[in-house]
């Protein structure tokens, strides 16, 4: 049995930087860019695929591209984590269908 925190991808936040891991692994990252040069834009990339990167305006925008940039890679299984990208997919949308509001 998996403990939770293995198996639900997370986002943690570090010095000039969010992370987004599962377990011990980084599947992704987002960061402001060098000390003093932030150009107010916030850049991201997938951990092991540089070429898959971006920029985004707000930190929201730049961690969900980062998570769909990984639903994409999830399609062609061109990234070194395998199928832990399965799990962390699955968890993912399991953790939006619960922050989904009902309404009457």
């Amino acid at each position: 049995m998996t403990s939770l925190s293995r198996s639900v991808p997370r986002w943690e936040h570090g010095y000039r930087c969010h992370g987004l891991w599962l377990g011990s692994n980084r599947l992704g990252r987002v960061s402001i860019g060098p000390k003093g040069l932030w150009d107010g834009l916030y850049r991201w990339e997938l951990d092991g695929h540089p070429a898959t990167s971006g920029e985004a305006k707000t930190l929201g925008k730049a961690k969900r591209q980062v998570e769909e940039a990984l639903a994409a890679a999830r399609k062609d299984r061109e990234t070194r984590h395998g199928e832990r990208i399965d799990e962390a997919l699955g968890a993912l949308n399991r953790r939006k269908r619960s922050r989904r509001v009902l309404t009457p």
